[in-house]
């Protein structure tokens, strides 16, 4: 017969022959029927209690994971138009500041969402409007598992949304937006649109439309509208006499992708803008740094207003 023998010792052991290493019996017999079946029924109760032990030693979800189970098909639409779903949770969104906004133009801000412990691994949502306050409709990037971009446009009146007002509400989404995102490190050329004026009489300040090519290009494709947030710069090619109305440096991407932005002559001599050079450069502020140089300016304006009251009084 042949046998299978463990050695436990710490070196090599040599078995000799003749060595006595067991005995064996017939199970050719009644006697041997018994002892095979009662050897079955015993693998078969191992085998249950192993299962029930995996069972019970079977670890929860990591919350930082999405389960297949917790995740609704809408949350994997990339599309920026893609309706409310009914059987996914409204998170209520809320002014973070005050923001100004004239007639006929978009403001990009930011709002605040309050998302409970277990939804922080989300990173995007689907932005939908809700009430007087006209919001856009977009797919964006959640921020800190609190903050994201959100866009109003204004009809025919100024409006002047306050500080903690609901604005309306968003829907989760596992995946990033369809509408590639840009980069912060990337900066980008502004030149004049070919529908802008481009004559500035002295002490003169008028409405220029300023464009991206890559925007425009983009919008021509796809009739998405951005309303990026978007840093705004000199270039060298703008003549030092114009004076650009824009404090802070914020400025929306408006329909079609383009700037709109007042410019003022302040020489006595009729300034004529260049259409071959770029007057300005844009990089995008939708990114975590921007997110905390809003959060650090609204610190220093409420410690400004504390310190206002404790004069007055």
């Amino acid at each position: 017969a042949h046998l299978q023998v463990k050695n436990l010792a710490f070196c090599k052991q040599r078995v000799f022959e003749k060595t006595h290493v067991g005995y064996c019996a017939s199970l050719i017999n009644q006697a041997g029927v018994k002892f095979l079946l009662k050897l079955i029924e015993e693998e078969k109760e191992a085998n249950v209690t192993s299962k029930d032990q995996k069972i019970e030693q079977k670890p929860e979800l990591d919350k930082k994971i999405i389960s297949s189970d917790i995740v609704c098909k809408c949350m994997s639409d990339r599309s920026t138009e893609s309706p409310e779903c009914k059987s996914c949770t409204m998170f209520e969104l809320r002014a973070f500041t005050g923001v100004f906004v004239s007639a006929h133009t978009s403001v990009t801000f930011l709002a605040e969402v309050n998302l409970p412990e277990d939804k922080h691994m989300y990173r995007f949502a689907m932005i939908y409007p809700s009430g007087e306050i006209l919001l856009k409709k977009c797919h964006r990037e959640v921020f800190k598992s609190r903050y994201v971009f959100v866009t109003h446009t204004a009809k025919d009146q100024d409006i002047w949304i306050k500080t903690g007002l609901g604005l309306g509400f968003c829907q989760l989404r596992t995946k990033s937006p369809a509408l590639t995102r840009l980069s912060p490190e990337v900066t980008y050329d502004v030149f004049v649109d070919c529908w802008s004026a481009r004559h500035l009489l002295p002490k003169q300040a008028i409405e220029i439309k300023l464009t991206v090519p890559e925007f425009k290009d983009n919008y021509s494709k796809t009739s998405a509208n951005r309303h990026e947030l978007m840093k705004l710069s000199r270039s060298v090619w703008l003549n030092p006499h114009l004076q650009l109305d824009v404090q802070p440096p914020e400025v929306t991407l408006q329909e079609m992708n383009l700037i709109s932005i007042s410019m003022r002559n302040t020489s006595s001599e009729m300034v004529v803008l260049p259409t071959n050079n770029p007057l300005c450069y844009v990089t995008t502020l939708l990114s975590l740094d921007h997110v905390e140089v809003i959060l650090k300016r609204k610190v220093k304006e409420q410690n400004q207003n504390s310190k206002a009251v404790i004069t007055v009084i």
